[in-house]
This record gives C-alpha cells, structure tokens and sequence, in this order.
C-alpha cells in the first residue's frame, strides 16, 4: 500500500512539473513572438521567480465598446509587473494572460495602453483582482472584464465603432455606415474631422496618421 502511494505522489508531481514547464515554455514563446512585432511598455518578471502562476482570459472595454490593439499588464501593490500581453483575437480581442504568484491574497491590479488620438495612453482599469495559485479566471465565452476611462482627448472608442480604414498609396479609404464621425490627425496635431456613410476614399500626402485613436501609414 505503501509503495502504491508514493507511486501516486510521485506521478502528481511528475505531472505538476511538466504542466509547470509547459506554461513556462509557452510564455517564452509568447514572449518572443510578440516581442518580434510589438513593443511592451511592461516588462513581465521572469517566469521562474514564482512557483506558481494564474491564468486569465480577459476583454478590455472602454465606455462598453470592445478596445482593440492594446497591452494590459498585472501589477502587484509593489509595483511588479506579474504579466503583460496583447490582445490576440480578431473576432473578440481576448487579453491572455499567465499571471506570475504564489499563496493567495495578493491584490492586483491593471493597466491598459493603447494608442490615443495624441499618442500611447497608459490607464488603470477600473477593476482589482486577488491572487489564487492555479486559478483560471475568465473564457473564452465568457473574458473577464477590465473597463478604462474615456480617451482623455475627448474622443471615445465608440467613435470607432463600425468604422473601416484602409491605407493606401497616398489616400486612406474609409467605410462607414449611419454617418459615423471620423477624425484624422496628423503628425503635427492638426485635426480633421468627416461624416462618412458608406465608402469614401480621403486623399493625404504621405505620413503617418491617427483615425479615431488608430495609427496608419500613407506612403
């Protein structure tokens, strides 16, 4: 019986640690292939500093509208970033995170950056979470959900909302429906403001502009 035993707890702990080294390998990956195309404002600390970690699938929302193309890292009350990663989805912009502990009772909290109409904007999620080794937060179906302040300019990602833009040589064309407001800025901070209602191509010299908070190049 004995022996049957220390077989069980040495399978479990077999099975712990490849699951462990799974997620630490998948992290790593994660982290180089993001890092290959996108910059973090949060660096992660490393992975092997804590013995266990926390998984959350989450949604960033900002005035109820799904925010598309942005960080969210997971600090401690110290300061520490425990996780950070970019949203991944097409079709939803799911926020996946494995946030980095140990015990139980850690409050986190969040920050969001994501491209403003002047520029990056770093910003506190309204919402906290506590620390729970090996809990998995969230879904698919379900993303836990991080809600953010407006746009500090004024302008909201509601303004953005059924809005398409496409850049090309020396134009950027535009779609919208229900003649929804689009504003361009350009480098220098001059801004233009349109009502589209369908299909409209928006001549501009080469640069690099910013459409209802969203970065585009015209060559």
């Amino acid at each position: 019986m004995k022996k049957i035993l220390l077989t069980v707890l040495f399978l479990v702990a077999a099975s712990c640690i490849s699951m462990y080294a799974s997620i630490v390998s998948v992290y790593s990956l994660v982290k180089s292939e993001v890092s290959d195309s996108q910059e973090k404002k949060y660096e992660p600390c490393d992975p092997y500093k804590y013995q266990s970690n926390m998984t959350m699938i989450a949604v960033v929302k900002q005035q109820g509208v799904v925010l598309a193309d942005c960080e969210v890292a997971v600090l401690d009350s110290q300061g520490e970033c425990r996780a950070s990663s970019f949203s991944v989805s097409e079709d939803g912009h799911l926020v996946y995170l494995v946030i980095q502990g140990e015990g139980a009772g850690e409050a986190l909290t969040f920050r969001v950056v994501y491209n403003g109409t002047e520029g990056p904007v770093d910003v506190a999620a309204t919402e906290t979470y506590t620390y729970m080794s090996d809990a998995m937060v969230g879904t698919f179906a379900a993303p836990f959900v991080l809600n953010i302040p407006a746009d500090p300019t004024g302008i909201s990602s509601a303004s953005v909302s059924g809005v398409r833009v496409q850049p090309i040589s020396g134009a950027l064309v535009i779609e919208a429906g229900n003649g929804a407001e689009v504003r361009i800025c350009t480098a220098c901070g001059k801004m233009r403001t349109l009502c589209v209602a369908g299909r409209q191509v928006v001549s501009l010299p080469a640069g690099v502009y910013v459409v209802n908070g969203k970065k585009y190049v015209v060559k």
